[in-house]
C-alpha cells in the first residue's frame, strides 16, 4: 500500500512521491491506541472486532486487486494475506466472545 504525496518546487514544477506504508502496522497502532485509551471491556470487545475486520478486510483487498471479486477462503491468498485473513476472523471471534460473556454476565447479577 502506498500514499502519493504531491509537491511543487520552486520553479512550480509538479513531484509525485509514493511511500510505501503497511496498513498492518497502522491497524495495530491505531488499535493499541484505542485499547488504552478505552479501559472499558464492552469496547474493547469492539474495538477488537473493528480491528479484526479491518485484518480482513486488507486480506480481502489483495484479491480485488487481482480481479478476483468472489472467493470464499484464503486458499488464493498469498502467505502473509492468507495469515492476517486467519488473523482477522480471529479477532472477530475474540471480539464476539467478550461480548457475549459479558451480556452473560450481566444476566447474573
Amino acid at each position: 500500500m502506498s500514499w502519493w504525496i504531491k509537491r511543487k518546487d520552486e520553479q512550480g514544477k509538479t513531484h509525485l512521491w509514493a511511500v510505501d506504508v503497511d496498513p498492518l502496522l497502522f491497524m495495530m497502532l491505531l488499535s493499541l491506541l484505542l485499547a488504552f485509551i478505552i479501559p472499558s471491556f464492552s469496547r474493547v470487545s469492539t474495538v477488537l472486532m473493528f480491528s479484526g475486520f479491518l485484518c480482513f478486510l486488507i486480506a480481502k483487498v489483495s484479491l480485488f486487486r487481482e480481479g478476483v471479486w468472489i472467493s470464499w477462503g484464503s486458499s488464493r491468498m498469498g502467505k502473509g494475506h492468507t495469515i492476517l485473513y486467519r488473523v482477522g476472523y480471529g479477532l472477530m471471534l475474540a471480539g464476539i466472545f467478550l461480548r457475549l460473556l459479558l451480556y452473560v454476565l450481566s444476566l447474573v447479577k
